[in-house]
């Protein structure tokens, strides 16, 4: 009986030596598969090193899966969710297919390495879904009433921002505005909107603008300009031109268009504080000499006046009525200095007439008295 129970087990003892022995042998077998040349097109048979970078600059670690709020532009109020941190591109060494760089997976936040030849280094580029962007207006004005403004710009977005140029100032279209680290701006005059694009990096733009200028045209009624007729200036600047009366007139007045102050004195017309683009016009009337008449043994008809204003070289008429106890004939005109005067009888009153008016002058009337 008890050589039985030892025979089996012997028996028992020899099955479980060959058991080990063939998972030994299978064992074996499968790590010289895995060791097999052929077969090390197998990723988990390559370690892959990883490299990361934010904005094309080398960081640590991955980094994490952040989310941000920000202002939806459709509609007020509203409120949308972006990742903080986007995935850019990745590239790695080693790798069986040209120009396969694998896959990114946003909501797993992983990254599967494409087939690889080899140990391999893979870099992946992230971008920063918001930055900074500040903007400088030289002579200009910002929704915080200063010439310069930081602002949140999203990737992949445009960004509005409303400049005014100050008063007297207009946008320098011939600098036009720039922005740093390939970001882009337009300006639209018209609404004051600066477009801001391509953002991809903290940036800086820059929108000029540049004093205005004017232009300034006159003319002349009966007058002579010495000159140019038109001239530019800056905004609240002064410019003067000269003007010459045409014989025989005076200055009268000016006018300007856009309310443009100015003023004339001694033949010169000066624009000042200009602020708009302007017309001017100065007007010279012909000039006015006075001739008073006095009148012995009788006086002047109804209508008529004395001193009478007349223009320079001009005529000055009177009629004049004798009193009673006088007549017309050989009536006597009589004038100060080189004023020459004569009359005409009608036979019921006289005209007199003073020639050609040069200063101002008196004149003296006399009639003869009737006799007994």
């Amino acid at each position: 009986m008890k050589q039985k129970n030892k025979k089996g087990l012997i028996i028992t003892l020899i099955i479980l030596i060959i058991t080990c022995i063939l998972c030994g042998t299978v064992g074996f077998l499968e790590s010289k598969k895995e060791d097999d040349p052929k077969d090390k097109d197998k990723n988990k048979n390559y370690k892959v090193t990883y490299m990361y970078y934010i904005d094309n600059e080398k960081v640590d670690e991955l980094p994490e899966k952040e989310e941000l709020k920000v202002i939806n532009p459709d509609f007020e109020g509203a409120e949308d969710d972006t990742l903080v941190y986007q995935f850019e591109k990745a590239a790695c060494t080693n790798i069986k297919t040209p120009n396969e760089n694998g896959t990114w997976d946003d909501e797993e936040w992983e990254f599967t390495p494409p087939e690889l030849t080899n140990n391999s280094t893979c870099r992946l580029y992230f971008l920063k879904s918001l930055h900074k962007v500040t903007v400088k207006a030289s002579n200009g004005e910002l929704p915080n009433k200063e010439n310069e403004q930081e602002f949140d710009a999203l990737i992949n977005d445009e960004t509005i921002v409303i400049v005014k140029p100050k008063e007297g100032y207009k946008y320098d279209s011939e600098i036009k505005a720039t922005c740093t680290n390939g970001a882009k701006a337009e300006y639209d005059e018209t609404t004051g909107d600066l477009k801001i694009t391509d953002v991809t990096k903290d940036s800086t733009c820059t929108i000029p603008f540049k004093i205005s200028d004017y232009t300034v045209e006159i003319e002349a009624n009966f007058g002579t300009i010495t000159g140019e007729r038109s001239k530019t200036v800056n905004h609240g600047g002064n410019v003067e031109f000269e003007i010459k009366e045409a014989e025989n007139y005076i200055y009268d007045d000016y006018t300007c268009t856009n309310d443009q102050k100015a003023s004339f004195v001694n033949g010169k017309l000066t624009v000042r504080e200009v602020t708009n683009n302007t017309k001017c016009t100065v007007t010279f009337k012909p000039k006015k000499l006075s001739v008073t008449l006095t009148i012995e043994g009788g006086k002047l008809d109804s209508g008529y006046s004395s001193p009478l204003e007349v223009s320079e070289g001009q005529t000055a008429t009177f009629i004049v009525k004798a009193n009673e106890g006088f007549s017309y004939s050989n009536m006597n005109v009589d004038c100060d200095g080189s004023t020459k005067g004569d009359y005409q009888s009608t036979g019921d009153s006289a005209i007199v007439k003073i020639y050609d008016v040069k200063t101002n002058a008196i004149c003296k009337v006399t009639l003869k008295k009737v006799a007994d």
